[in-house]
């Protein structure tokens, strides 16, 4: 199916040989309702994407809405801008004869849908859930904005958490996270979370990962240990009180780095526990972590030949899932732990140094960084 083409330079549009000129809000506000074709958006979501720092008169979206309605009439029987009651707007595309799917409209078939697409999450489907995203229209249905954003990050589009048509802390817990990672200081990232998480602005599941994996990470890091014990037994409280089952074994595996710096049997009994665990749930990304904490814990316990292969096998899993973003948290991860334990002259320290590098190049860190930076610097 055919899609609008925007022109920026000269505020264009273009869709099926013909060409329309917007004014300026005119051609933002129809560019943010086509990043959420079929999806019905509110007027105050719409006066953050398009008029962010103004304060418009309430008919603003409507009369904006009207003069699109005008421009884009030559078009109507392939795309509308439909009033939702209730809600606002959203652009619908329709297929070349005419009609709109009828599942689009079935919230039952939508929630089930999305259940799927939590689904392929759980297990660590990267892949699975881009092929979703990329073929919605011609499943007929509409994933949520979030879930948009999200397969962007998921793809390595690291780029779409600078996009400030989309609302701020819709995207600032992977925004601090992100920006955490490309920096070389752990104490950095360790400052900018928990300078986020005073703010209390962030979902609760979001808060809940910052604040109980997260800053673990990077309190362990950069060897704040009885900080990051605390922080552990906060989250585990968390699991117990809200029965947060997937959440446990995440959580577990997290509490075996903190327990490595205190007793390495007790690492060892939480390692049996989230292996026994792990035998009937197949999740990825999940047995990935275990793998990579086994493979700490055989290094620390000198067995150093089965530590290699095991962090290199979870290594190896997270790159099946097709998550760029967790694939550079893992390897940044083994990094900073193995420059701990075994010093920056370690074989595989290095060995895990420049792969890290090479993911910090390709997606183009320095720029990313320092862009990131600039749009949390009332955290940092």
């Amino acid at each position: 199916m055919a899609q609008l083409h925007f022109h920026p330079s000269n505020l264009q549009v273009s869709f099926h040989g013909k060409t329309v000129t917007l004014l300026p809000k005119e051609f933002s506000l129809l560019q943010f309702l086509h990043t959420h074709p079929n999806q019905g958006l509110s007027r105050e979501a719409l006066l953050d994407a398009v008029w962010p720092l103004e304060a418009p008169v309430d008919r603003t979206v409507d009369d904006h809405i009207y003069r699109l309605r005008k421009k884009l009439k030559i078009w109507n029987q392939f795309i509308l801008i439909e009033t939702v009651r209730g809600v606002g707007y959203r652009l619908t595309y329709l297929n070349e004869k005419g009609f709109i799917p009828p599942s689009i409209e079935d919230k039952d078939f939508n929630s089930q849908f999305s259940q799927i697409i939590s689904k392929y999450h759980l297990f660590g489907q990267g892949e699975s859930m881009q092929v979703v995203a990329d073929q919605q229209k011609v499943l007929g249905v509409n994933l949520s904005p979030f879930y948009l954003m999200y397969m962007e990050i998921i793809k390595g589009n690291w780029k779409v958490l600078l996009d400030e048509k989309i609302p701020y802390w819709n995207r600032a817990y992977f925004m601090i996270v992100l920006y955490s990672l490309l920096e070389d200081d752990p104490a950095i990232g360790c400052n900018g979370i928990e300078k986020m998480l005073q703010k209390n602005n962030l979902e609760t599941a979001q808060k809940w990962e910052l604040q109980g994996l997260d800053l673990v990470f990077f309190l362990i890091w950069d060897n704040q240990i009885e900080k990051a014990s605390q922080h552990i037994d906060w989250a585990l409280e968390m699991v117990s009180k809200h029965q947060l089952d997937t959440f446990h074994i995440v959580v577990s595996l997290t509490q075996v780095y903190v327990l490595l710096h205190q007793s390495l049997e007790k690492a060892k009994e939480k390692l049996l526990v989230i292996e026994n665990l792990l035998k009937d749930k197949p999740y990825l990304r999940e047995r990935s972590h275990f793998e990579i904490a086994k493979g700490i814990f055989q290094l620390k316990n000198k067995e150093y030949d089965a530590g290699k292969q095991s962090i290199n096998k979870g290594i190896e899993i997270m790159k099946s899932t097709k998550f760029e973003l967790q694939l550079f948290y893992s390897i940044t991860h083994v990094y900073h732990l193995l420059r701990q334990y075994a010093g920056e002259k370690n074989e595989l320290c290095s060995h895990y140094k420049n792969l890290r590098i090479n993911v910090f190049r390709k997606f183009d860190g320095d720029l990313l960084k320092n862009s990131l930076k600039n749009q949390l610097h009332s955290f940092l």
